[in-house]
């Protein structure tokens, strides 16, 4: 860890990690959120038109993960939570959190998807057995759950 990453006039992400700085273009993409993972390996950039992108430092990755938002790593940096959303123009429609596995590929799968409206979440720390806490917001409440990764 011991870094930083932070949107510049909305067209690149600064990252700095120890004394090593760089920059990603957002190639058309207006940028409106970055996150350095804890681990330092991985960014997660939030862009108006791509969506969330995960962007691995060590060799220059891009992993799309499509429209979604309120993305945050877990405390190793290992997982990667976030929500999908659709409206009507007016009012959600769909809100539902998924996870994505940061390995050699980035693996997403559904956390929770339902008829109900499910966003913004956290993730804990993933414990020796693979399972972990998510906090989420359901339906305008703020609820925790233990999930297997």
């Amino acid at each position: 860890g011991g870094g930083l990453a932070w949107v510049e006039d909305e067209t690149r992400v600064v990252v700095r990690v120890g004394q090593e700085t760089r920059t990603l273009e957002a190639g058309g993409d207006r940028f409106v959120r970055a996150e350095l993972s804890p681990s330092g390996r991985h960014v997660v950039v939030t862009g108006l038109t791509r969506g969330v992108t995960v962007h691995r430092l060590a060799d220059g990755a891009r992993f799309d993960l499509g429209p979604a938002g309120h993305a945050h790593f877990d405390p190793d940096g290992r997982v990667l939570v976030f929500d999908r959303a659709t409206d009507d123009g007016h009012t959600l429609v769909t809100a539902d959190v998924f996870v994505a596995e940061l390995g050699p590929s980035v693996v997403v799968r559904p956390l929770a998807v339902s008829e109900r409206l499910e966003s913004h979440p956290t993730i804990s720390r993933v414990a020796g057995d693979g399972t972990a806490t998510v906090a989420l917001v359901r339906d305008g409440a703020i609820v925790l759950a233990r999930v297997s990764l």
